[in-house]
């Protein structure tokens, strides 16, 4: 059996995995935006600037991939556990695993928004992982 914490924290990995992707291809872009206003003329390279643009062009296609792919894996698994948690059957447990690991909320932050104070907030989220877990791992 899964831990139900460790199988919802999936999400975030995703999530986190996506956005770094994402940065990574944010900053090749930029390197190609520096490139082409570079004056080669006067910088000695090993390389000519159309072969520089062309290894960098080449890992901004692979980067775009990959950053497509891991937001397609986030939004798949990201919707195949919202709807398991929405089929828990409490209302409660469901809003606060809902707004823990689909909308990436801290326990304090779900505490304020549903009226509680943080260590009842706790006492609950650990209910709603056990009844997760007995539901669906």
């Amino acid at each position: 059996m899964r831990d139900p914490k460790s199988y919802l924290g999936e999400i975030r990995i995703l999530r986190r995995r996506a956005e770094t992707l994402g940065e990574r291809l944010r900053e090749l872009r930029a390197q190609a935006t520096l490139l082409s206003g570079i004056d080669y003329s006067k910088v000695v390279v090993q390389t000519s600037p159309s072969d520089m643009m062309a290894e960098l062009m080449g890992e901004i296609s692979v980067m775009e991939r990959r950053y497509r792919d891991a937001i397609l894996d986030y939004q798949r698994v990201a919707e195949a556990r919202s709807q398991q948690i929405h089929h828990i059957g409490n209302d409660k447990f469901e809003e606060v695993l809902e707004r823990r690991f689909i909308r990436n909320q801290s326990l304090d932050q779900i505490a304020d928004m549903m009226g509680y104070n943080y260590d009842w907030m706790r006492h609950v989220y650990v209910d709603a992982l056990a009844e997760f877990g007995r539901k669906f791992l």
